[in-house]
């Protein structure tokens, strides 16, 4: 889905944020069977590209990246710690998912950046994909948290099971209070 992206003479390869089809299975429980769930993830462009700084702050103009209208700075963070995204996300049924004030659901990653360890926040939706029964997981943003500037709640859990259960059979998913 990504072309690669040239910026002061260094060509960045985005190959690894291509879509990615694979099955996330929920092993059985007591009274329920086992649950598969085929899924496809995309990522979006924040994955790698961070927002323009304030008006009349200076940047280099082959930072800029623009996608269907959209134009942010290439951020060789972002970029870095993308790299490990496609291993994050395969891996999605284990993890811990949280609600957001908004509509994504977010996880948080340990990753490690050249001055050290970090935690990684990862936000994306859940919807019902038209290719083939799949549910569409569709990675809005990710960043390390040191770079939101909002602290992240981590107290409304959801397991990605129920979010998937949910989604594939047009129920709400509400937090708890």
């Amino acid at each position: 889905m990504w072309d690669n992206f040239v910026c002061g003479g260094v060509e960045y390869d985005l190959s690894h944020l291509g879509p990615m089809n694979f099955d996330v299975v929920v092993a059985a429980k007591a009274n329920k069977p086992q649950q598969t769930y085929p899924v496809i993830v995309e990522f979006g462009l924040h994955t790698f590209t961070k927002g323009k700084p304030e008006q009349g702050a200076a940047y280099a103009s082959d930072l800029e990246f623009t996608h269907e209208g959209e134009t942010r700075l290439f951020c060789q963070r972002r970029y870095t710690l993308s790299a490990g995204l496609p291993e994050i996300m395969r891996g999605i049924g284990e993890r811990k998912c949280y609600f957001t004030d908004h509509d994504p659901y977010f996880i948080v990653n340990g990753a490690t950046l050249a001055g050290g360890p970090c935690e990684y926040a990862i936000f994306f939706k859940v919807s019902k994909s038209s290719k083939g029964g799949r549910l569409r997981v569709f990675v809005v943003s990710a960043y390390p948290i040191d770079e939101g500037g909002v602290p992240l709640k981590r107290t409304k859990q959801v397991k990605f099971s129920v979010i998937a259960y949910n989604t594939r059979n047009n129920r709400p998913i509400k937090a708890p209070r």
